[in-house]
């Protein structure tokens, strides 16, 4: 028995031991082979994960730099057109559908997201009739001071020369010449209405978000109508129309920018609405103007000018070469579109643009532009809106820039200003070359510039500031082979400011400065009278003065007289009217022999 179980032991023992071993070697080579496969799935799912990672990479680079040359063609043929046509949009689609943005890679955005220089913020961008009515004539001077003649403009205060109107911060107020009052409604002030007109018996009060149509007959006022709108811009009066611009504010909605007119490739941000306004009827035409910013209206015997200052980031100066751009949009007196013009520089204001003998002038200040070529004046023919003159070069001296403009005729005036006053004169008699004539130094600037004739010889005077930025200034120049000034400005100092004597000292003034009149061209009184013209300003809102300028004279700029208001006076404004002066204020009148 123990023979039998020893060799069966021995039959078990021997191969079931080599079995084991196997199964451990075959685990083992097992084993090893799994780890050999895990290792090559690992290495080739770490280079597809790499592979991928890449082409990620390479489709959003060559996909991004696909779609920045779009933009930069784009961009380029912005940047290099002159004039646009004006189209009608039906939705939002359909404005700047590349938006003039240039893309990042995710290279670069991913490099962005660890870079901590600067403060974090990057680039801000900050981104305005009677047969007793007194005829204008000789003795009288009561019409508004305004750019272009026929085209009046809204004003705080009117005269038709039987009545004086005025808007003050309380109330609305007419006047009888003999200063009585005929009318005082205190529902109608400057928090609402900002300026008004003065249209047959009709008194138009144009407000922030309506215009009230006044009757107003045999001292009776009566409302005609009101007219409501989103926003007041700005407006003018041509024969039996007001025209009013408004803004219907940001893009929004399908339905608001619907059939406005477009360039077709500017940034826009804004809609703005163009009404007339029939002032017998009170039924009105409208259209809409996509632009950018705050316009500028200029608005000639026959169209209508829109001017947007854009400012260009830094992505495209180099295609531009500039800070800002300006866009003009024309449309003509029946709200048709033009086209829409593009040029290099900002515009200053409305006196910066005039249309004369078929042709729109435009001077514009770029402030990329390299030493005397800053400000520019570009001329169009309308007929086919095509540049056909320019001058930009010499226009200021170094990095000066434009101040005031004025046009007349065949000639501009431009003031510009960095620490010296230069006024040029341009000739542009041939709108192909205009040429700079002469040209003026002297310290401070002019805001406002105004032409004027005396025994037929043409002059111009300026009012604007001195070096100190604070003392205002009257200066006279006259119009001759060569502009020079004639005679010594005439100075308003500040009394804290005034330094001992100084020559020709002008006047101190002991209040403060009413700077409005350097702004604001309607608040001055202009009267010419023979070898004469009186100059009338609410220099503080206590006092109005009244220069007498005499060409002729050594003292060309005297003071002729000066007015205590005895009121705050903040929206001042003279008349003259059978050789008495009216000058209206905050709920007063005051009336003195001239």
């Amino acid at each position: 028995m123990k023979k039998l179980f020893k060799k069966m032991s021995k039959k078990i023992e021997t191969p079931s031991f080599n079995k084991i071993s196997s199964r451990i070697d075959y685990d083992k080579y097992i084993s090893e082979k799994h780890k050999s496969k895990r290792g090559m799935i690992a290495l080739i799912s770490s280079f597809c994960v790499i592979g991928a990672i890449a082409l990620t990479f390479l489709i959003d680079y060559y996909g991004v730099k696909s779609y920045n040359e779009r933009i930069d063609k784009y961009n380029r043929e912005y940047y290099s057109q002159t004039q646009l046509e004006l189209k009608q949009v039906s939705s939002l689609e359909e404005i700047n559908p590349l938006k003039l943005t240039y893309k990042k890679t995710l290279g670069e955005r991913i490099k962005d997201s660890f870079s901590f220089k600067g403060n974090g913020l990057g680039n801000i961008i900050i981104e305005e009739s009677t047969s007793s009515i007194i005829s204008p004539g000789s003795s009288n001077s009561f019409e508004t001071n305004e750019q272009v003649k026929g085209i009046n403009e809204a004003d705080v205060s009117k005269c038709d020369g039987k009545y004086i109107y005025t808007l003050n911060s309380d109330s609305f107020t007419i006047y009888s010449l003999a200063g009585n009052v005929i009318v005082r409604n205190k529902d109608i002030d400057l928090t609402t209405y900002s300026a008004m007109y003065i249209h047959n018996e009709d008194i138009i009060i144009v407000g922030k978000k309506q215009t009230t149509i006044l009757e107003f007959a045999n001292g009776l006022l009566n409302i005609a109508t009101t007219f409501e709108y989103s926003s007041y811009i700005d407006s003018r009066v041509k024969g039996d129309y007001l025209y009013l611009i408004t803004s219907l504010g940001s893009l929004g909605s399908d339905e608001k920018v619907k059939d406005a007119y477009y360039d077709g490739y500017s940034t826009v941000d804004t809609v703005y609405s163009i009404i007339k306004y029939n002032l017998n009827d009170y039924t009105y035409t409208e259209t809409k103007n996509l632009n950018k910013g705050t316009a500028k209206l200029y608005f000639s015997e026959n169209h209508i000018y829109l001017a947007t200052n854009v400012f260009v980031p830094s992505t495209y100066k180099e295609l531009s070469k500039t800070n800002f751009i300006s866009i003009l949009s024309i449309f003509d007196l029946e709200l048709k579109p033009i086209a829409a013009l593009r040029l290099k520089g900002s515009v200053l204001n409305q006196f910066s643009m005039d249309e004369y003998n078929g042709y729109i002038r435009i001077v514009t200040t770029n402030q990329s532009g390299t030493e005397n070529h800053m400000n520019a004046i570009s001329i169009f023919d309308l007929s086919t809106l095509k540049l056909v003159g320019q001058l930009n070069e010499g226009i200021g001296i170094g990095r000066q820039t434009v101040k005031s403009v004025r046009f007349s005729g065949d000639t501009c005036y431009i003031v510009t200003y960095e620490n010296k006053d230069p006024l040029y004169e341009l000739d542009l008699s041939d709108v192909t070359s205009p040429r700079i004539v002469s040209s003026y130094a002297a310290p401070g600037y002019s805001s406002y510039l105004h032409n004027f004739t005396i025994n037929g010889e043409k002059y111009l005077f300026g009012v604007g500031v001195l070096d100190d930025q604070t003392s205002i200034k009257v200066s006279v120049y006259k119009d001759d082979d060569e502009t020079t000034q004639i005679g010594s400005d005439f100075v308003f100092y500040p009394y804290y400011f005034f330094e001992g004597e100084k020559e020709n000292i002008g006047i101190v003034i002991n209040d403060t400065l009413n700077y409005q009149v350097l702004n604001n061209h309607k608040a001055l009184f202009i009267k010419e009278d023979g070898d004469t013209l009186f100059l009338g300003m609410g220099v503080t809102l206590n006092e109005y003065f009244i220069l007498k300028i005499s060409v002729t004279e050594e003292n060309v700029i005297t003071l002729y007289k000066r007015i205590s208001l005895k009121s705050n006076f903040a929206y001042s404004r003279c008349y003259l009217c059978n050789g008495k002066l009216y000058i209206t204020g905050d709920g007063t009148l005051i009336i003195e022999e001239m």
